[in-house]
């Protein structure tokens, strides 16, 4: 195995393991129900930007993710289901992984992330000039 997630609701739980299906080839992190630039990715996604938790999503392939992206909205059940909603989640990675964050790409070594939903950031936005 290339990677272990441990998954934790507050600092004070102990650390769970969570169990990767054998079919997983990526796991998604969200904060929002979207990915991919609106994409509803699961089912079972009741997570909001502001509930303080984290989904964790695992993606079995990336036809599916493109069948999701293209016909989500009329084949529901195409998406995939939410694995936890936690406040904090720590990946080991055991082996070089491809990792993507909002974008950005990199080859990551065996490591260990400590992540945590960490509070809001203001949405700049552009208002109108006016005359």
């Amino acid at each position: 195995d290339k990677l272990t997630i441990l998954v934790a609701n507050d600092n004070n739980e102990e650390w769970k393991e969570l169990k990767i299906p054998k079919n997983c080839r990526a796991v998604g992190l969200l904060n929002i129900q979207s990915y991919a630039g609106g994409t509803k990715i699961a089912k079972n996604g009741i997570g909001k930007c502001n509930d303080g938790l984290i989904d964790v999503v695992f993606m079995t392939n990336a036809w599916r993710v493109g069948i999701i992206a293209a016909a989500g909205k009329i084949l529901p059940f195409t998406r995939h289901v939410v694995a936890a909603q936690v406040s904090r989640v720590c990946i080991k990675t055991h082996d070089a992984l491809y990792c993507q964050v909002d974008g950005e790409p990199w080859l990551q070594g065996a490591a260990t992330m400590n992540l945590r939903y960490f509070g809001e950031s203001p949405v700049l936005e552009n208002q109108p000039q006016q005359p």
